[in-house]
């Protein structure tokens, strides 16, 4: 992605009614389905999605991209990698959930 859009994203996914109503049926989904932790969110941005994913366990986080990194290592909630999958995560790690938000259709192949 454009990193000047990326930069626009990253002042507006905290308060933007999208991103926000998004995080809602997100963490209603996960309610119904009972998710407990740890999950792992793979593309995790500025990590905009963590202190929810949080309320329901440990979360780690994994993200190419190291200014955006840097943004989610603000936040302070839970573990993150820079990288992608699958070489960054070591053979032991195990998760109960692991998400792809907004992650697949920027894999082109």
């Amino acid at each position: 992605m454009d990193r000047s859009l990326r930069d626009s994203l990253a002042l507006v996914e905290d308060s933007h009614w999208w991103f926000v109503g998004r995080r809602r049926i997100l963490r209603a989904l996960l309610e119904r389905h009972e998710v407990e932790g740890p999950l792992l969110e793979v593309g995790c941005g500025t990590g905009a999605n963590l202190p929810m994913l949080a309320e329901f366990g440990s979360v780690v986080g994994v993200e190419p991209d190291s200014l955006d990194l840097s943004r989610a290592q603000e936040r302070g909630i839970g573990r993150l990698v820079q990288g992608a999958l699958p070489h960054q995560l070591h053979v032991d790690d195990q998760f109960g959930t692991v998400l792809a938000l907004d992650v697949i259709e920027h894999v082109d192949d």
